[in-house]
């Protein structure tokens, strides 16, 4: 990765940053719904779409963290910068589903034919699948926008020409151009 260890270290403290708040978050919209789950609805749905939501929030944190990082230093995200990157959102990813599925009641659950998730794990996995693909497209669009920005930036910079003061005529140079100068001196 291009990034140095002080834009390493800015695009870990963003993400743990909102990381932080959507533990709290899911921690508090967690213990209110098994306050109200009972033995014939132990909310399983609930706690799995709660859980599948964090996980969205989760890894798009992480994505936006990165884009930041690149954008505010004026880098360009290249396709091996993006490779480790989503490398990392796997592994995000597989940790919180293994967390999920370790949850008690949730490996082991297989719901009643007359529920709508009769797998409880193959449907967390899926979701948080589809959670990691939105990841995945995001960074896509960001790079895409961040590369953009970048390239806007090193152009305008590139065009810049500072030259300090300038007391006298300039000339700019050019195949066959002539251009007479006389000082204030010659002018007397």
């Amino acid at each position: 990765m291009k990034l140095n260890t002080e834009a390493l270290s800015y695009a870990g403290s963003l993400f743990r940053q909102r990381e932080k708040a959507i533990n709290i978050e899911r921690s508090n919209r967690l213990h209110r719904i098994l306050a109200s789950a009972t033995s014939d609805d132990p909310r399983l749905v609930d706690i799995t779409e709660l859980l599948y939501e964090q996980q969205v929030q989760l890894v798009l944190a992480k994505v936006e963290s990165y884009l930041t990082t690149y954008r505010s230093h004026g880098l360009i995200l290249d396709y091996e910068d993006q490779q480790e990157i989503r490398n990392e959102l796997q592994n995000l990813s597989h940790n919180y589903l293994n967390f999920v599925l370790s949850l008690e009641g949730v490996r082991e659950h297989s719901m009643p034919s007359h529920h709508a998730i009769r797998n409880l794990p193959e449907y967390v996995m899926n979701r948080f699948e589809n959670a990691l693909e939105q990841a995945r497209e995001r960074l896509q669009a960001g790079a895409y926008e961040v590369n953009l920005e970048v390239k806007k930036q090193q152009a305008v910079s590139a065009s810049t020409i500072n030259v300090g003061t300038n007391y006298g005529n300039i000339q700019q140079g050019g195949s066959g151009n002539t251009q007479s100068i006389r000082s204030d001196d010659e002018a007397k």
